[in-house]
């Protein structure tokens, strides 16, 4: 319980500040050793590879019959299917 609060305090901080890398690696620390998810709605706004909050200015989407999500700093893609 107080994981999870304390997963979405981080990562609701991680928005407009300067570390914000260093709050989404808190968060996914704190998530792997608690077994807490991260919910789902956030957990497609992280980047897997350099941990960075993915907003309007670091990333790009496209939807062809998938949602492709990619980062801006380190180019890694992922994508989703649409159901």
């Amino acid at each position: 319980m107080i994981a999870k609060k304390r997963i979405k305090k981080l990562l609701s901080l991680a928005k407009d500040s300067p570390y914000s890398k260093r709050y989404v690696s808190l968060a996914r620390k704190i998530s792997t050793k608690t077994r807490q998810r991260i919910p789902k709605d956030e957990k497609f706004r992280i980047c897997k590879f350099c941990s960075t909050k993915l907003t309007v200015n670091n990333s790009s989407v496209r939807i062809d019959g998938q949602i492709s999500i990619k980062c801006k700093e380190c180019g890694n893609t992922r994508k989703v299917p649409i159901k």
